[in-house]
């Protein structure tokens, strides 16, 4: 990993243990009004036979950790200092909003990303990812016999499409997967 993208990921990683230190953001989450604990009080008399555990000494540092602790100690200090990071996550889930791949958000939020970092004085760059990107199309369907009715319908993400002329057959109706296996051949060559 090249030095640049070791001090991005202990940002990122940093980011993630320190971002949501804002006591002034709002939150929709209702607390409980607090309650008072009562304390444990110790028993009058210990048992002799009773110690208090001695705590463990922490495990050695690893050389790699002196590594990146003046790095991480800047980082920490950045984040508690101003609420950038904050806003600027905000900004990305409030104004841009979901991200599915291939969606017109997701290239906003790209270029949003990019302008934004290197606003910020970062290199950034572009690289191109192969993700699927399942659209969406026009759905309909209709009860034609004995009346003629439409019917409301929704395609699973992934769905196939039909021929344009579409597809006319006899309707099978099933509750659960189960259902269907049970049906076995008769539910072949129906909707």
């Amino acid at each position: 990993m090249k030095p640049s993208t070791r001090h991005a990921l202990v940002a990122t990683l940093l980011f993630t243990s320190c971002g949501g230190q804002s006591a002034t953001r709002p939150t929709a989450v209702a607390s409980p009004a607090p309650r008072e604990i009562p304390a444990l009080k110790p028993p009058a008399v210990m048992p002799a036979n009773i110690m208090a555990p001695e705590a463990a000494p922490p495990p050695a540092p690893s050389p790699l950790v002196a590594t990146y602790r003046e790095t991480a100690q800047r980082i920490f200090a950045a984040a508690r200092s101003d609420q950038d990071a904050w806003k600027k996550l905000e900004y990305l889930t409030d104004r841009i909003g979901p991200r599915l791949s291939g969606s017109v958000a997701l290239d906003r939020a790209i270029a949003w990303a990019m302008a934004t970092m290197a606003a910020d004085g970062h290199e950034v760059r572009k690289e191109k990812v192969m993700v699927p990107n399942w659209v969406r199309g026009e759905e309909s369907a209709e009860i034609v016999l004995p009346i003629q009715r439409g019917l409301r319908v929704l395609g699973l993400g992934g769905t196939v499409g039909t021929a344009k002329k579409g597809i006319v057959a006899e309707i099978v109706v099933v509750s659960t997967f189960e259902e269907l296996e049970a049906l076995g051949d008769k539910a072949r060559g129906r909707i």
